[in-house]
Parts: C-alpha cells; structure tokens; sequence
C-alpha cells in the first residue's frame, strides 16, 4: 500500500461473519420480560426500575472479565424498596444481586436476574467517639470515608487499591481487606456482632439486620446490601488533618 494511501481494511483484516460472540439473545432485545417490569414497577415505582436493553447491558459488566446481563434492574433508594424487591424475589424464587461500584475483579457485583443498585442512593458518613467508629452507607468510596476519618487521625482498615471508586457495602459484603490490613483489620474483624429482627412475623420471612455493626436486609440464602455499615476505625500514620 502506498504512503498515505487510504485503506480501511487493513485495520481490520478478520472479518466477523454473524453476530458477534457476546450477542444478547433475540429474546432478550425487548429488554426486560413484560411481566416481570410490570410487577416491579408496581412496588418501587417505575423512575426506578430500569428495563431497556441499554440499561440492562450497561449493568452486564463490572471490573472483571465476565458479562452477564441481568433481568431487570432496580435503582433502590430506601430501605422500603429493598425490601419489597426481596419479598418479591422469595415469592417468585428470584435471585437478586446487589451491585454498587462493580469494582470487583471477580463478579460480585453481576447476576442473569434481578440487579439492586445500592450506589445512586446510599451514600453519607457519620463519623462516631472521635473517629474510632463511623456509621457509613454502602455507596460511600472508602476513599471519601477515610478523607473523613483523617481529620481524626483514624482510616477504614480495609484498604483495597481501588478506594478512590470501590465503596463500603461492597468491602463488608466481600469481607475485603488490601494491601497491608491483612487478615487482622479485614471487615468482619472491624465490625461488632449482628443481631436479627423479624421484618415480618409469618415464616420464611424477610429478616431486617440492625446492629451495632451493619444494618441490611437478606433473603433466604442471599447475603443483602448493608444499609449502614458500623465499623471500628484503624490508628492512621499520619497525624490527623485540618478541618477544612
């Protein structure tokens, strides 16, 4: 080919012949099914519920080398419409995944059903006893809950290398831990005890986790978001930063 000569084909010089390998299947190109976006609209509401194929691929992929693209997914903003996703899911033996930053390389944060975005809506900090405890929302970066604790001196002792984007609901659901917290600062050594309260009296019912430690809400053999995490705060290095 001569200098400067236009040829397109040579950036491409293997055609793909027929749809490509990671192709939604023809019956998912409508989005999500007519009866399952119909019944969920009805309980959260429809702003927050996400149906299109745009939506559901958006949500396919997280930080690892997997796709999988969800069902339906539900933008949840309180505590009530978790818990209304979840009685539905364990009515109609739905699985539910809930999903904040996707930072994980190992697919955490994917499902083929129904996806719970716990991120858009669940952030904020409260810091407790001088920084040696804080109460956080699962969408809080840990780097933003440790720019906090700094002013006193503490940090988050789980200290993952994605803290500037991966958030707290996502390190205590996983149990995280990073570069140097090792196993004796990972999430569960920094969380206290769990206790469980009955959201609702009939059997199997959805149980609501208030404690001194998280605050979530599980469905039989499904592990929730936590709505407030309750973690003890590490010593920092450093010597606590200004008030700005």
């Amino acid at each position: 080919m001569a200098l400067l000569v236009p040829g397109p084909g040579k950036l491409c010089p293997y055609q793909t012949r027929g749809p490509a390998a990671d192709r939604v299947p023809d019956e998912r190109a409508s989005g999500t099914p007519d009866a399952l976006r119909e019944y969920l609209v009805r309980l959260p509401g429809p702003d927050k519920v996400l149906h299109t194929l745009s939506d559901l691929v958006q949500y396919a992929s997280d930080a690892s080398p997997y796709r999988f693209v969800p069902q339906v997914v539900v933008t949840a903003e309180n505590i009530e419409d978790v818990a209304a996703v979840l009685r539905y899911a364990r009515e109609h033996r739905r699985a539910v995944v809930f999903r904040a930053a996707g930072t994980s390389l190992n697919g955490q944060a994917q499902g083929t059903d129904i996806l719970v975005d716990v991120r858009r809506h669940w952030t904020g900090l409260e810091v407790l006893a001088g920084g040696r405890e804080a109460r956080i929302g699962p969408g809080t970066t840990v780097g933003r809950a440790n720019v906090a604790l700094s002013r006193y001196g503490r940090l988050m002792g789980p200290d993952p290398a994605s803290s500037s984007a991966c958030t707290v609901g996502g390190v205590v659901a996983n149990n995280a831990s990073g570069m140097t917290a090792g196993v004796t600062r990972n999430s569960y050594r920094l969380c206290p005890s769990t206790q469980q309260l009955w959201a609702r009296r009939r059997r199997p019912p959805v149980s609501c986790s208030l404690s001194a430690s998280t605050t979530g809400i599980s469905s039989p053999r499904r592990a929730s978001p936590h709505l407030k995490a309750y973690l003890r705060c590490s010593p920092s290095s450093r010597p606590p930063s200004p008030v700005q």
